[in-house]
């Protein structure tokens, strides 16, 4: 199992539909799914958690947007959708 690294930039992986459909097989997440869509271009888990706080109501804290940012990328990682970036 791959370890998340927060300063590191990761990017979504080219994967093929029938993995995508086996990691959406319970439904969907939302915040997985859009967390996936801004992956098409490398972000560090900072970088995520200041694009979605501007992105939300101010009634969530950045707190609890860095910690849905780091449980959706580990789920993201240990399904092999994305990948550290190229350039880190």
């Amino acid at each position: 199992m791959a370890q998340l690294i927060p300063t590191a930039a990761y990017v979504r992986k080219a994967v093929r539909p029938p993995r995508i459909r086996t990691f959406w097989k319970s439904g969907p997440d939302p915040f997985d799914v859009h967390l996936l869509e801004l992956l098409q271009t490398p972000h560090t888990v900072e970088s995520l958690r200041r694009m979605i706080t501007r992105e939300v109501d101010e009634q969530e804290s950045g707190d609890t947007v860095q910690h849905q940012v780091i449980s959706s990328m580990h789920r993201l990682l240990e399904s092999e959708l994305i990948e550290l970036s190229p350039d880190s």
